[in-house]
């Protein structure tokens, strides 16, 4: 059933609000309504992205899109110091932001953001540590490399995993990440 609403006007497309897709869009809604992380599984082409973009324009909300690769470390995501001099002469540490840390630091309580960790399937330990501790609801503040601490300001979270060979690997991550996220498995299709 392809429903034409006033957001499908706007944007000039056309969704299909299938059970999948509606299911989707009701996690992540309830993810919102109760400032819960939201994690969502499930192979490439069903929707994920779509139903979180959908649901931002719906709602207002802007979109951060962060990827993770098999090599994105720490520092990619939490910025890195590198040391300066000024016109005195005195040494300084400085941190290179990164576009997670911006986001972090530029964001009010005004602005509805979500922020999407895209392929938690391919992030390392050290990186699913640093993700853990965003991801907490309990965690108040973030320590960054220079010193600096960012208040954890009303954000909402999502991350996909993108399961490999089509094998559900919930395990790959902390448990402490999945019990403090709505954890969803999007629907598979073929099954």
């Amino acid at each position: 059933i392809f429903i034409e609403s006033s957001f499908a006007k706007e944007n000039d497309q056309n969704l299909a609000f299938t059970p999948s897709f509606s299911s989707i869009l009701d996690t992540l809604h309830l993810g919102i309504s109760t400032n819960t992380p939201v994690i969502l599984e499930g192979m490439p082409g069903q929707g994920k992205q779509t139903a979180i973009n959908c649901l931002a324009n719906m709602l207002g909300f802007n979109v951060i899109n962060i990827i993770i690769s098999k090599t994105t470390k720490t520092e990619d995501l939490l910025g890195k110091t590198t040391i300066v001099r000024d016109n005195d002469d005195i040494m300084h540490v400085k941190l290179i932001q990164t576009k997670l840390v911006k986001v972090l630091k530029s964001i009010d309580e005004s602005q509805k953001t979500i922020i999407v960790f895209h392929n938690l399937n391919n992030a390392s330990a050290a990186v699913l540590s640093i993700l853990n501790t965003i991801f907490d609801q309990n965690q108040k503040n973030l320590l960054l490399k220079d010193g600096t601490i960012v208040k954890m300001k009303k954000i909402y979270l999502v991350g996909i995993f993108n399961p490999q060979n089509g094998i559900y690997r919930r395990d790959k991550l902390p448990s402490s990440l999945i019990y403090s996220s709505i954890y969803y498995i999007v629907d598979n299709p073929q099954e």
